[in-house]
């Protein structure tokens, strides 16, 4: 299997066809220090591992990343309890389900997805791509 050297990353493994893919995690269980237990399905190697709420953030020139992040999840929880969006079944949901049922619909929010699923990462990775 071929090796990529990525700037962000470092050298990778670069599976070739989709049987070198399905390999792809007992080769890794073989090499030292590389034990993967989750997947991120990510379209370009040259995007750094960011949620999409800091993406937004940082690409409209925002300076204090993390004082716009609170006010940003603060404002879309407040309107997203304001549209009823905030109960299960008649309960109320705490902010971090709202959160991740916001991100599940489409919302920016500074949750990042993970899959202990190699095949529902790679499907992301070309749902997002192309």
């Amino acid at each position: 299997m071929d090796t990529y050297n990525s700037e962000i990353f470092g050298e990778i493994q670069m599976p070739e066809s989709f049987v070198e893919l399905m390999e792809f995690p007992t080769v890794l269980s073989k090499m030292e220090g590389k034990n993967i237990m989750l997947w991120r399905g990510q379209g370009d190697i040259s995007w750094p591992i960011h949620s999409g709420a800091y993406r937004r953030l940082v690409n409209s020139g925002e300076k204090s990343i993390e004082w716009s992040l609170s006010s940003y999840e603060k404002g879309m929880l407040a309107k997203a309890r304001h549209k009823g969006y905030g109960t299960n079944e008649g309960l109320s949901i705490s902010d971090m389900e709202l959160l991740a049922k916001l991100q599940h619909h489409g919302a920016a929010t500074r949750l990042v997805d993970f899959s202990k699923s190699m095949l529902v990462a790679l499907w992301f990775c070309f749902k997002f791509k192309y």
